[in-house]
């Protein structure tokens, strides 16, 4: 996962970049609509980061949103990251 959290970007435009599907991401989860640019500030400073179940993912999460946090998941290929989802979290895991 050769990126730091500070590399984190909005568009999949360079190496260490995050593709943001903010359509899959809403109708998955549609009280998120509101809270686009709190995502892409979890992303770029997260209060935390997790690795996922699976290699090659990341759990990014931030208070705030519709609940007390959002956990923002990141698969990464490389150095390009996709968010495939973000969603409301009453707590940390």
């Amino acid at each position: 996962m050769g990126t730091s959290r500070s590399q984190v970007e909005e568009t999949s435009s360079s190496a260490t970049s995050v593709n943001v599907r903010w359509r899959h991401v809403v109708e998955g989860h549609a009280e998120m609509a509101r809270y686009r640019g709190r995502v892409l500030s979890i992303l770029s400073s997260p209060e935390r980061v997790l690795p996922g179940r699976r290699p090659g993912e990341e759990w990014f999460y931030g208070r705030g949103g519709p609940s007390a946090w959002i956990k923002v998941v990141v698969h990464w290929t490389n150095d390009r990251g996709t968010v495939v989802t973000a969603f409301a979290r009453r707590r940390l895991p």
